[in-house]
């Protein structure tokens, strides 16, 4: 399979921000608070937002593409935040479908 563009990827996730999204494992929740040319900001509770930088976004993708895996285990040596961009590639995949 294809890797998702991380482009078409940046705008689309530019469309949820703000939104209180629901993790893929469905145990807890965090809001997509920005995404630039650089970075995902990920607000995990009131006080903690959570930085990733594109290229560890692009990385998920590219190996999303390969095992079509949603399980944040099988991406913890790219980044402890696979499980956000998991949440955004599930939504994203949905999106496509409808």
């Amino acid at each position: 399979m294809l890797a998702i563009d991380i482009n078409t990827f940046i705008v689309f996730c530019k469309t949820l921000i703000g939104q209180n999204l629901k993790t893929v494992e469905g145990k807890s929740q965090f809001i997509l608070n920005n995404v630039t040319g650089n970075a995902f900001y990920y607000q995990v509770s009131t006080k903690n937002v959570q930085k990733q930088a594109i290229r560890y976004v692009d990385r998920v993708l590219k190996r999303y593409a390969k095992t079509q895996s949603l399980n944040p285990g099988h991406y913890g040596d790219i980044t402890p935040n696979g499980l956000y961009v998991l949440t955004l590639i599930k939504l994203y995949e949905e999106s496509l479908n409808k």
